[in-house]
């Protein structure tokens, strides 16, 4: 697929903001030996889109660049052999028109299937509708660590 040409998404996928971000989810998550679904990744994308991460990555990437991030990544942390699952859970939405701002807790799981989650943080994406469906413009995301402990308004409720 040329990178110049944007991938249309699958309906199902960009029906609601949970749709979307299921959709997300699935799109990173992969089996032992296998890869994230970069083509049903970028589709839920704007094409301006983007992904930020200032720590501990110092990322600022558009999603073509975010797919190289993740190639070059998945050797470096041993998940290409093990598989990988990122599970985000809405914790706070707020809507204005067709602009939302959603703030998701998410874990990490390898090998996909694994119950305790080797990582966490948030994620804050800007969704937008146009015409029915919705796409996202802009993911940006911490890390949970010592020095960026997620507040207790953004973790889910037990």
């Amino acid at each position: 697929m040329s990178e110049s040409v944007w991938p249309v998404p699958d309906s199902a996928d960009v029906r609601s903001i949970e749709s979307i971000l299921a959709a997300f989810d699935a799109a990173l998550t992969f089996q032992p030996g296998g890869a994230p679904d970069f083509r049903r990744l970028k589709s839920l994308f704007l094409p301006v889109g983007n992904l930020v991460c200032p720590k501990p990555w110092n990322v600022a990437l558009d999603v073509d660049g975010f797919q190289h991030f993740v190639r070059e990544a998945l050797p470096k942390l041993n998940l290409d052999q093990a598989g990988f699952a990122e599970r985000n859970q809405i914790v706070k939405r707020y809507t204005i028109g067709g602009v939302n701002a959603v703030f998701a807790y998410y874990t990490l799981h390898s090998p996909p299937t694994a119950k305790e989650a080797f990582g966490k943080g948030v994620n804050m994406f800007h969704i937008v509708e146009f015409d029915g469906k919705f796409a996202i413009a802009s993911c940006v995301w911490e890390d949970e660590s010592a020095t960026a402990p997620t507040p207790a308004e953004l973790r889910p409720r037990q």
